[in-house]
């Protein structure tokens, strides 16, 4: 269970999300690519109390992966083809 969390950790760490929109923007397409895991999501968000209007985190999409009845492995690849094709926007 540890490497899991290794694995998203140094994902996270090689690429800057706190750069201006790029979480949101991550967020956006995770949501189109893993929409049960995004709504699963958004619905462990709403049961904290949140309103409609916060938007899940990668880590929290990714937590719910299975939702999609994907792998994380899958994830890990569409978040590092995202970066690939957006790092010439993101410079």
């Amino acid at each position: 269970m540890e490497y899991k969390y290794k694995k998203f950790n140094q994902l996270m760490e090689k690429y800057d999300m706190s750069a201006d929109g790029v979480e949101d923007n991550l967020v956006a397409h995770l949501r189109e690519v893993f929409p049960n895991s995004y709504q699963k999501s958004q619905d462990d968000l709403a049961k904290q109390g949140a309103d409609g209007h916060v938007l899940p985190s990668p880590s929290a999409i990714w937590g719910n992966i299975s939702q999609d009845n994907k792998s994380e492995h899958q994830f890990f690849q569409v978040v590092d083809d995202w970066f690939f094709v957006n790092s010439k926007k993101l410079e």
